[in-house]
């Protein structure tokens, strides 16, 4: 079953805690809005919020909890996908999020040419009314460092934070190679904070496949996986995003549209840095898009969102929540078909 109001559309999604409560943020585009063709989305899109209740997800609204800016900003398309975090120093929830600013020219990619995308903050008190940041107002937080910084200068998008160990924020970023064939070049890359204001210049690799043209959405998390801890990266793909060499070398169930993951070897004690994530990428969940994994009731659970029917047309909405199981091989599985 799917979670999906009857009026809107609803894709990438990302989560908040505020004590016991889970709170879900999503894309959304009206479907009167779109005229009932979904690919109009990706230029309405605002950002919806619910919260998981007894009965299941509750909205929050009627108003989106962040939109496209007005007039002439750089944010003033529209608003893609994003993450929450909560800075314990200053009580305040930070949202970071994707847009793009309709001045800004357009730019070449092997699938032609797009605006620059950027990253934004809002900051909430209570994870229900946000604003901008001042440096969001006037600027993205984490602009694109445009291709020169041998990134391809459009990809920059769907941030993902954590806090780590060592007290700084990490934000960690989709984007792509620009020196890379044009079937592949997907990477996650990330920069740090002490403050979830100031990010550090250069942006580090975690990962720069030869497999994907893009590993959209992304979730990085350790896992206890038998007696050791393993690092783990969620990523999304399309079909048509598996490169030429993926499909040569794997089974063609391998190369669908669906949410993904890598894994790394075991953590040793005290870890320094990320450990590698190793290739080839596994198929985690076909046809679900966008997956997350995230702890309810004390275990932990996927969500994704349905791409397409059987007849191949968007289908949005959130997955009810499926049991994940980690295993001491390093496999993660998904209890229930999906």
């Amino acid at each position: 079953m799917t979670w999906s109001p009857p009026d809107k559309y609803i894709w990438d999604f990302w989560f908040a805690r505020r004590g016991s409560e889970l709170h879900l943020f999503f894309l959304q585009a009206s479907r009167r809005e779109c005229g009932d063709d979904p690919e109009r989305r990706h230029d309405l899109a605002s950002v919806g919020h619910a919260v998981w209740t007894s009965r299941g997800w509750k909205e929050i609204g009627p108003h989106p909890a962040l939109r496209r800016a007005e007039g002439r900003a750089w944010d003033n398309t529209s608003i893609w996908t994003g993450s929450i975090i909560r800075n314990s120093a200053t009580g305040l929830y930070t949202m970071l999020y994707t847009s793009r600013c309709a001045e800004d020219a357009p730019v070449w990619t092997p699938r032609g040419k797009f605006r620059p995308q950027h990253i934004g903050a809002a900051v909430s008190p209570d994870v229900i009314s946000w604003r901008r940041t001042a440096t969001s107002r006037r600027r993205p937080v984490i602009p694109n460092p445009g291709k020169q910084s041998g990134w391809d200068g459009v990809n920059w998008r769907d941030p993902y934070l954590v806090r780590g160990r060592d007290g700084l924020f990490y934000a960690f970023i989709s984007t792509r190679r620009a020196d890379a064939p044009p079937d592949s070049g997907g990477a996650i890359v990330y920069l740090t904070s002490p403050d979830l204001e100031r990010w550090s210049a250069a942006p580090r690799v975690l990962i720069a496949s030869t497999e994907f043209y893009q590993m959209e959405v992304p979730q990085v998390f350790t896992a206890p996986m038998g007696d050791h801890r393993r690092l783990c990266l969620l990523f999304s793909a399309q079909a048509e995003d598996c490169a030429a060499g993926r499909r040569q070398r794997l089974p063609q169930n391998q190369c669908r549209t669906g949410t993904y993951y890598l894994v790394s070897s075991p953590i040793g004690r005290p870890a320094n840095g990320f450990p590698p994530l190793e290739e080839p990428a596994r198929l985690l969940a076909p046809g679900w898009y966008g997956g997350k994994i995230v702890k309810m009731g004390g275990r932990a659970v996927f969500f994704g969102f349905r791409w397409e029917d059987a007849r191949g047309r968007f289908v949005g909405g959130l997955s009810d929540p499926l049991p994940v199981r980690f295993d001491a091989q390093g496999s993660i599985h998904v209890l229930e078909e999906v």
